[in-house]
């Protein structure tokens, strides 16, 4: 089995403890969760026509209780709300309740005219780990329409990953080693975790800086490496850490998953199989890589760095192929 670049990952959650072997976890706090309701305004003097009809909303995956977004960060979400039945041109009342949540341009009470029997509203939530409800709840005039709940809320999604950057000491065709990306061996893994059906996981992408020191060779792709993945190019971005007690300047290489992925269940797995390699190469000692990967679910970025590690000389004599 290949032996990998990057270091163990520990987690970043306050809420998990546990030290998680070979892996990091970028988390947010849990709200409490939050309730919407909508209600057709009617006059006061009927039981009227106005209230018949039922409410549902869009995005489905908000129906139910079930939460949806990651607490710290700040996000606007589109969510329509659609009547059936009675008036298609019916107003409504919606008010936000809660902390942190607001309509898009401010307040937290909207009168809304659906056309053609619906609306989009933009609600806005900013950054931060506090409690509270968000309740969107219509308003009817003396006598009120029944209300309809639509709970809503923060959930925590959690990204793990396991592949990074080694190098192969051994010559093969008269080319000295080779250093190599690659997501081979059944310990490898790129998937985050708290999602629910129908999540769309998308914008994945993976930057890895290395010390200046090392070789820039390009890096080419492996026959029968994914080919939804873009090769690794250097970005031509640079940045500044700490590794081996020392600050060092790191090149930025990035590539991309050019698909999305649709959630099936609490798991979602990012597809892999990627090789790439640097041919030709001759090792370099002390140098190091640290990688950062990002996606996001539903428009909300989620994003995992690993710890900076050195740059390894110690694999295995054949390097792994698709």
């Amino acid at each position: 089995m290949a032996a990998n670049a990057e270091g163990p990952e520990g987690t970043q959650s306050s809420s998990t403890g546990d030290a998680l072997n070979r892996r990091r976890v970028l988390t947010g706090a849990v709200w409490s969760v939050p309730v919407m309701a909508t209600a057709m305004a009617a006059p006061a003097y009927a039981a009227s026509p106005g209230c018949v009809g039922t409410f549902s909303f869009s995005p489905t995956t908000l129906v139910g209780g079930v939460p949806r977004f990651v607490a710290n960060t700040a996000y606007t979400s589109p969510l329509t709300i659609t009547k059936t039945g009675g008036s298609a041109t019916s107003t409504i009342r919606v008010t936000l309740t809660g902390t942190g949540f607001s309509f898009e341009g401010g307040g937290t009470t909207r009168d809304i005219v659906l056309v053609g029997g619906s609306a989009t509203v933009q609600i806005v939530a900013t950054a931060g780990t506090g409690t509270g409800n968000l309740a969107v709840q219509g308003l009817a005039q003396t006598q009120a329409c029944p209300v309809t709940n639509l709970p809503l809320g923060r959930r925590t999604l959690t990204y793990e990953s396991n592949f990074g950057l080694g190098f192969y000491p051994n010559t093969v065709n008269g080319l000295v080693g080779r250093s190599q990306y690659d997501t081979a061996n059944g310990d490898k893994f790129h998937r985050i975790l708290g999602t629910v059906a129908g999540d769309v996981v998308s914008n994945i992408v993976v930057e890895t800086g290395i010390t200046t020191g090392w070789p820039t060779t390009a890096f080419t792709p492996v026959a029968g490496s994914n080919p939804s993945w873009t090769t690794p190019v250097a970005t031509g971005a640079t940045f500044q850490a700490v590794a081996g007690g020392v600050s060092r300047t790191f090149r930025v290489y990035r590539f991309t998953y050019t698909g999305t992925v649709v959630a099936t269940g609490a798991t979602t797995n990012i597809p892999i199989g990627f090789y790439f390699r640097q041919l030709g190469i001759t090792y370099v000692a002390n140098q190091f890589s640290r990688t950062t990967r990002y996606a996001t679910v539903n428009g909300t970025p989620v994003t995992l760095t690993r710890a900076v590690a050195e740059i390894i000389n110690t694999n295995t004599v054949t390097p792994p192929s698709p």
